[in-house]
């Protein structure tokens, strides 16, 4: 091979690798979206005095099917000054967890336990702001979510 030949090779090599650096996402960490809908409850408003019932329903999408392991929910105020406050609702993966795209605030998931046994999820308060982390192997994924009262819906 020539010195031409060489050196037109070695500079492909070097614009190939600043390709891959600056335009692929191939070294940045993976992270798992999630959206999260607010809706009222409309079981527990058009029963007054049903305190079994919680007035909002949280769920939460994650955009594709994840094998979810954890999931905490915490206030975020709480968690931006000590990371390791209580969790509202947390659950782990004891085995392989089946995979899921959604789920809904306090609800049971297959292949997830709570992490404390027997401790329900914690109810939410309006206008609070809250933090949902999600975890799935290696990949993590937050979302901060906040409820907002909403006026309620006149059944006439």
């Amino acid at each position: 091979m020539t010195k031409k030949s060489l050196f037109l090779i070695g500079l492909l090599v070097v614009l190939a690798g600043i390709y891959v650096v600056y335009f692929t996402d191939w070294w940045k960490p993976k992270h798992i979206h999630i959206a999260s809908t607010v809706r009222a409850n409309l079981l527990a408003r058009q029963q007054p005095g049903n305190d079994a019932e919680p007035p909002y329903t949280i769920s939460f999408s994650l955009g594709q099917e994840y094998g979810v392991t954890a999931i905490e929910v915490v206030p975020a105020a709480d968690y931006a000054q000590d990371p390791k406050t209580h969790r509202l609702w947390h659950l782990t993966a004891e085995a392989a967890p089946a995979p899921v795209k959604g789920f809904i605030y306090g609800a049971n998931l297959p292949g997830l336990n709570s992490y404390v046994a027997g401790t329900p999820p914690y109810p939410l308060a309006p206008n609070v702001e809250y933090k949902i982390i999600v975890h799935a192997g290696r990949l993590q994924g937050e979302h901060n979510f906040t409820i907002t009262p909403q006026t309620p819906v006149n059944a006439e």
